[in-house]
This record gives structure tokens, C-alpha cells and sequence, in this order.
């Protein structure tokens, strides 16, 4: 063997070597950068923004309560607070946090739903979120089965007289995206007392909310981690789709979404809005950015909110 030739084959060796180790290395540091979560953090945070609440609403606070369940996808235990209404009722809300948040994020929300509307109020940790644990999020796509468990559970606990709640399912960025996911299952699993939803800013699908947050850039780098979440978490970013799921969905939805978001483009709830088939409303508040309608319209919101469930919760 010449020495030109062991020197072809030695770089031969040495690019395939690489370009097997990048493919193996670089796709999981992507998804560790975006799904591995810092339990410690999550943990601080879960406590300040519940902290936070309880320095304004201190006595709403002592009617919370905690539960806990096993989630039937990989057995992690789960947490979610809730609080029944003042008066008893079957007028249930289901509330649902976004990414890096805990259940404690949306209590503003959940007061709103029970001092205004009279609702008992649910509000589940996502796994690897707030109180639950697991390490990798799941972007809603798995955490859609659990969900159902979770209303299941809601639905036992706030049952009156042997019947069952009217609930509206609602969530805000990857929990509005995650409504959307559920509301595709529901009817399929028999959920009859799930009556309407309301999502807010939610994405279209994992891969094009990753692709948005990134530019466009590195799609190669993209596709690779898209296979492996697959190959080692049993998902992809492709199939955790809001837009095929809502084409399954038959009930009432109101999708909210900021006009100036440029986080989850607004271009997107015009996408899952298209194909939903009847009884749906949208609205776009001008100006608007990323999650902060409830914040920045909040008169028009809540007025709007409560114009759509009374048509469907009385």
C-alpha cells in the first residue's frame, strides 16, 4: 500500500468517524438545549410565582389545593393544583402553562375564571415543568395523553350530584398549542364533559415553532435532532402537530393570538384556524406580542372569553 493511499483511506476513516460522532453528538446537545429542563430552576420558580400570588391573594390562595398523579406515559409523578368555586358548581376550567412554566404561572388566570365566572379551576404541571418531574419537556405531544388523565381526575372531583362538569380546556403558548393537541382526542376517548376551548398563541407544530425560534437556520442540524427525539423519547417534532389534531376536533374553539408575536408568528393560528370545521372564533389584538393578551387587553379579554364558554358552560 503506497503511502498516497493509506493517507486516503486514513482520512477516509477519519471523516466517516466524525461525521458519525456529529450526528450523534450534535443532534442530542440540540435537544438538550431545548427540552432538558433545570429541576432545581423549575422549582424556584414554581415557588416565587406562587409566592408572588400570595402576597395579593393571599386568602383566594388558602382554598388551594395539590394532587398528584402517575402519568400513564412513562409513570412519572405528576403534580397540579386546584380550588373549587365559592359557590358549588359543574362549571369547571382546565387551565394549561406554557414552556419553562409551572401551574402557579396562570393563578391570575384561574382567579379571573373563578371570582368572574364562578368556575372551579384545575391547573396541571407539565411533566419535567413546576412540581412534576421528568427531564426532557415533551412540547405538549405527549403531554396531551396525560392530560386526559388530568381532566379525568378534574372531572371526579368536581362532579356534583352525580353529574358530570361542563369544562373549558384553555391554555396560553405551548399550553394553548397542548389544548389544541388534546382537543383532537377527547371526543375519541369519550370525554363528553369537555364542552369548548380556548387557546392562546399556541404553535402550529414542534418542528415549525423550532424552526421559527432559530430563523430558518441550521435545518440540517434541525432534522437530525427531530429523528433522534424519535428514535430516544418515542416522538418527533413533525408529528406534534396542533393542526391535524384540531381537523379531529368537533367542539367550539376561540383562538387568540397576539397581532405583533413574533415568537410563535401569528401567521400560525391562521393556519390551525382554517382547518378547524365549525363553531370557532378568532381573535387578533393589534399590537400585541408573545402571551400578553391577558395582560395588555385584559378588559376586552375577559369580556371575550366570557362571551364564548357562556354560550356553551351556563
Amino acid at each position: 500500500m503506497t503511502r498516497n493511499t493509506h493517507s486516503k483511506i486514513l482520512t477516509l476513516f477519519l471523516t466517516l468517524l466524525a461525521g458519525t460522532l456529529l450526528s450523534s453528538c450534535v443532534p442530542q446537545k440540540v435537544l438538550n438545549f431545548a427540552l432538558k429542563r433545570d429541576a432545581e430552576k423549575d422549582l424556584r420558580r414554581y415557588e416565587g410565582d406562587l409566592g408572588r400570588f400570595r402576597m395579593w391573594s393571599g386568602q383566594w390562595c388558602e382554598s388551594l389545593k395539590d394532587t398528584f398523579m402517575l402519568s400513564p406515559n412513562n409513570q412519572a409523578r405528576l403534580h397540579a393544583l386546584y380550588r373549587p368555586a365559592s359557590r358549588p358548581t359543574r362549571n369547571t376550567v382546565f387551565i394549561l402553562h406554557g414552556y419553562g412554566c409551572n401551574a402557579a404561572t396562570l393563578l391570575s388566570r384561574a382567579r379571573f375564571f373563578s371570582d368572574e365566572m364562578g368556575f372551579n379551576v384545575f391547573l396541571p404541571d407539565f411533566y419535567a415543568h413546576g412540581r412534576s418531574e421528568g427531564k426532557m419537556r415533551q412540547m405538549g405531544w405527549l403531554d396531551r395523553l396525560d392530560m386526559l388523565q388530568w381532566m379525568q381526575m378534574a372531572n371526579n372531583i368536581f362532579s356534583l350530584d352525580g353529574q358530570d362538569t361542563q369544562m373549558l380546556v384553555t391554555g396560553e403558548s405551548m399550553g394553548g398549542a397542548t389544548t389544541m393537541m388534546v382537543s383532537g382526542e377527547v371526543e375519541k376517548q369519550g370525554l363528553t364533559f369537555v364542552k369548548c376551548f380556548v387557546e392562546d398563541c399556541g404553535y402550529t407544530n414542534v418542528y415549525d415553532q423550532f424552526k421559527s425560534v432559530s430563523k430558518g437556520r441550521f435545518k440540517w442540524i434541525l432534522n437530525w435532532a427531530d429523528r433522534r427525539c424519535k428514535r430516544k423519547y418515542g416522538w418527533s417534532f413533525k408529528e406534534a402537530s396542533s393542526v391535524r389534531q384540531v381537523e379531529q376536533c368537533h367542539l367550539p374553539m376561540l383562538f387568540i393570538h397576539g397581532g405583533a408575536d413574533t415568537y410563535v408568528p401569528t401567521s400560525m393560528v391562521h393556519e390551525v384556524y382554517e382547518v378547524k370545521d365549525n363553531d370557532r372564533d378568532l381573535w387578533i389584538p393589534e399590537g400585541v406580542g408573545h402571551a400578553q393578551t391577558f395582560d395588555r387587553r385584559n378588559r376586552e379579554y375577559r369580556q371575550r372569553v366570557k362571551e364564548f364558554v357562556s354560550k356553551y358552560i351556563h
